[in-house]
């Protein structure tokens, strides 16, 4: 079951928003009537999503997305107003809101579209989580090739360097995972060479 968070000053607009997403999902849908008070709930129940309002007193959404941020808490964050300014949005954006939606409209789209957001950054968030691991698991997998192997990021970085490539190249791991500038290169042949692995770098 899906619970979130919905924050706004507005005791009406937060009684019909939670009847809204409840209709329309299987969303669990609690309430704060402000930022410190949100933070409280936050400290008692955990939660899978945010929806919060960015106008309010005291701490506004983009104050209170902040907080979360400095403090390390990566929950997905769906900004969810009537001010539409674009540096608004580029702010909750740069400062990690998964979503923005801008209130008004018939509600029934509104708030199904709404839904939809919250579903997407909990998605995100989930496959974020999920990728060390899965970056762990490729590493092991390259690791035990009998073949010397190797690979690289989008920065031309290595990121997995196996024992058969270290006993051909004669260094390990420790010494090429994490550098770019063509260093699997020179460990092959001494020296800067184009690669066919090179083709697949962004230029």
């Amino acid at each position: 079951m899906t619970r979130v968070l919905y924050v706004d000053d507005d005791p009406l607009l937060l009684d019909v928003g939670r009847l809204y997403i409840q209709k329309l999902s299987d969303f669990t849908v609690d309430i704060a009537e402000s930022a410190t008070d949100a933070l409280i709930r936050l400290g008692q129940i955990s939660y899978d999503a945010i929806i919060s309002d960015y106008q309010m007193s005291v701490m506004d959404g983009l104050s209170f997305l902040r907080h979360l941020r400095q403090n390390r808490n990566n929950i997905p964050f769906i900004l969810f107003t009537s001010k539409g300014r674009e540096e608004v949005v580029i702010e909750a954006l740069n400062n990690g809101a998964g979503y923005y939606l801008q209130k008004g409209g018939q509600p029934k789209a509104q708030f199904t579209e709404l839904i939809h957001k919250v579903r997407l950054a909990i998605e995100k968030r989930q496959s974020e989580k999920q990728l060390p691991r899965s970056l762990q698991q490729i590493k092991h997998i390259i690791n035990h090739l009998p073949d010397p192997t190797f690979a690289i990021n989008l920065k031309g970085e290595v990121i997995a360097w196996n024992r058969a490539q270290a006993a051909l190249t004669g260094l390990s791991g420790d010494e090429t995972i994490g550098r770019g500038e063509g260093i699997y290169a020179r460990a092959l042949y001494g020296e800067d060479q184009p690669m066919l692995v090179d083709a697949y770098l962004p230029r």
